[in-house]
């Protein structure tokens, strides 16, 4: 009897092997998970580009076909006759939110303006636009100039009908860019955040999500002709 309950007890070396095979697997599964957890982050953020981008579609067609005002300039935002811009109100932006913004009433959710991936504090500050969103919208909405934008009140935006399906409407911007710029639109130029396997999701106007690698955008904006993110259409070369 007392031979059989000392063999049905483990040695401190079969312990010591089933904790290393353990911990094998955890070495195993971990990687896999964390990839799976990215993976639909990245998922989550092309939904929210998405669902970005057939916002401004639906404010479009109830706004006589021009997009909401991309929040270029807040010295144009802060106009009497400037209307909310796509994220927020310049008119109070020290207090604004989400919800002061053109583009709510079409999402009433949070979590559509930040990318699961984003760490950046949102702190209510005068110039951290970081609070708002995890994204910029194409400044091509506003032909980039702040000219252009003045001059399209009092809607202060191009039509939807000028540009192609896949041109660029949202992007994940540079995180230094809206941190130090008074706006939430952006040049091409000014870059992305790559939160999502060195590459980063865009919303087009068609309505449609894409993902682009690091390399690629680069290339993108190093592009001299028209592609769909330089697609200003006032100009030959969408610059």
């Amino acid at each position: 009897m007392k031979t059989a309950r000392g063999r049905a007890a483990f040695t401190l070396i079969e312990l010591l092997v089933v904790i290393g095979i353990i911990a094998i697997l955890l070495a195993l599964l971990v990687p896999s998970l964390s990839g799976m957890r990215d993976k639909a982050n990245r998922l989550k953020c092309m939904s929210n580009v998405r669902q970005l981008a057939l916002a401004a579609i639906h404010y479009a067609g109830d706004h006589s076909g021009a997009l909401p005002y991309p929040n270029w300039n807040n010295a144009i935002g802060t106009q009497p006759g400037c209307p909310p811009g796509w994220a927020f109100d310049a008119h109070n932006k020290l207090t604004a939110t989400n919800t002061d913004g053109a583009l709510w009433p079409y999402l009433k959710d949070h979590r559509i303006y930040h990318c699961p991936n984003d760490r950046s504090p949102f702190t209510p500050t005068a110039s951290a636009n970081l609070k708002f969103t995890s994204y910029v919208m194409n400044g091509a909405v506003g032909g980039f100039s702040t000219t252009i934008i003045t001059s399209l009140a009092p809607y202060y935006a191009l039509n939807y009908s000028m540009f192609k399906p896949g041109d660029a409407l949202f992007w994940e911007g540079s995180t230094s860019s809206m941190a130090s710029s008074g706006d939430l639109s952006s040049h091409p130029s000014e870059g992305m955040t790559y939160r999502h396997n060195s590459g980063a999701t865009y919303g087009c106007m068609d309505g449609h999500a894409e993902w682009i690698s690091s390399n690629d955008y680069a290339k993108v904006i190093g592009y001299s002709g028209r592609n769909a993110f330089w697609c200003n259409p006032k100009t030959d070369n969408g610059h």
